[in-house]
């Protein structure tokens, strides 16, 4: 009778089980907070980098002058064109080698682009040799905005870059 007593007086180790549960608490929240984050700025990204596909295959294709099999590459034409329709693509104002975000834009500072460059049938790209005549873009897209204390503001960055072949459509025939 004496020893159960003892055992239900002595509590020692209650307290370090409450601070471990807090503990555990703690680190789910923040883990589930940052994973939220990362998902965040993964859609944000993908979206990004389908709408920059779409917008150098359609600059592309309006910026390619010639015949069906005399296309040339119109380097100004092209990056004009995809400028004007990426940036409304993400709601953004072309400005020099930037797209900075207009109010109500999802991204948390200006996009980049690091080069348009033509690229002709043979020349070296990414992932191999160009097979045929084309574009190749490079962007850095700032994809999640953090103030940092004593630093200040720094941005998330991801590199994106896409090789648009030329395309004919003779619809003549």
């Amino acid at each position: 009778m004496l020893k159960r007593l003892a055992l239900a007086n002595n509590q020692r180790g209650m307290l370090a089980i409450q601070i471990m549960l807090i503990y555990i608490v703690f680190f789910f929240v923040a883990f589930v907070l940052t994973w939220a984050l990362a998902q965040g700025a993964r859609i944000r990204a993908t979206e990004t980098y389908y709408n920059f596909q779409q917008a150098l295959d359609y600059a592309v294709a309006e910026g390619a002058t010639g015949k069906e099999y005399d296309l040339r590459l119109d380097q100004a034409r092209v990056t004009r064109v995809f400028m004007s329709v990426f940036g409304e693509m993400i709601n953004s104002t072309p400005s020099g080698n930037r797209l900075v975000p207009r109010s109500g834009s999802s991204y948390p500072g200006a996009i980049e682009v690091v080069s348009v460059r033509g690229i002709h049938k043979g020349e070296s790209i990414p992932g191999g040799q160009a097979k045929q005549d084309g574009f190749f873009v490079e962007l850095n897209v700032p994809v999640f905005k953090a103030n940092v204390p004593l630093i200040g503001e720094k941005y998330v960055t991801v590199p994106m870059k896409y090789f648009s072949v030329i395309q004919a459509l003779d619809v003549g025939r």
